[in-house]
């Protein structure tokens, strides 16, 4: 079973226009969001996702201070129509080993919502659950 722009999105395409800034992070010229390149070095639960943006911002990571957990309609933003990066929803430009990651949003006091970029869709978890981070913040 191969997934493709017919699993998942037919009919919609975001275009983005990715900038590599060889210091960890990729800037979104459509959106104006500056992501980390790579993400969390492993996985984690929602509350220590919120400590990992905090250390991020402690260390001041690319320089800045404002890193944050994206939002669903911010990581959705990066979901490509198939697989262009190994087996991920992603370009090529991010790093392919971050299949599921956290969003800011939430679904009660005990689920959160995350991509799934393997089979590109988003679904809400437990926040026990241990899935991976890549921060974000507004780069204009």
């Amino acid at each position: 079973w191969t997934y493709n722009g017919d699993f998942c999105n037919p009919t919609g395409d975001f275009v983005n226009s990715y900038a590599d800034n060889n210091d960890g992070t990729v800037t979104d010229r459509r959106t104006g969001l500056m992501w980390q390149k790579g993400g969390s070095p492993e996985q984690m639960s929602w509350p220590n996702a919120a400590e990992y943006i905090k250390e991020l911002n402690k260390k001041g990571f690319a320089g800045y201070k404002d890193w944050r957990l994206p939002t669903v309609p911010e990581l959705a933003s990066l979901m490509e129509r198939s697989w262009l990066n190994e087996d991920v929803f992603l370009d090529p430009v991010f790093h392919a080993d971050k299949k599921y990651c956290w969003s800011s949003d939430t679904m009660g006091v005990e689920r959160a919502w995350k991509s799934n970029f393997h089979l590109g869709f988003f679904l809400d978890f437990p926040m026990s659950e241990q899935n991976s981070v890549k921060a974000v913040r507004d780069s204009k």
